[in-house]
């Protein structure tokens, strides 16, 4: 699993989660819980998905992060205002 976090100007966070590996076959799903340390209450996040299947897309907004990711896919997250 591999990660890319920044924030925008005001202060939003922006990541990028990967899950890579040469061993596709073998590989098996991985469930991450993500907790970027903020409060929960006034924060949503949207996640876009790229897979074999997606190219990008928004799969949906949540307030709790935890996503399962298939071998070779990777999650982009956008904080917004709820």
């Amino acid at each position: 699993i591999y990660t890319l976090c920044g924030k925008d100007k005001n202060g939003k966070t922006l990541t990028i989660v990967t899950y890579y590996t040469e061993h596709e076959n073998e590989a098996a799903e991985k469930r991450i819980a993500i907790d970027f340390g903020k409060e929960k209450v006034g924060a949503n996040y949207e996640v876009y998905l790229l897979d074999e299947t997606h190219d990008g897309n928004l799969i949906g907004v949540y307030e709790d992060l935890s996503i399962v990711l298939q071998p070779n896919s990777s999650v982009l997250i956008k904080e917004t205002d709820k």
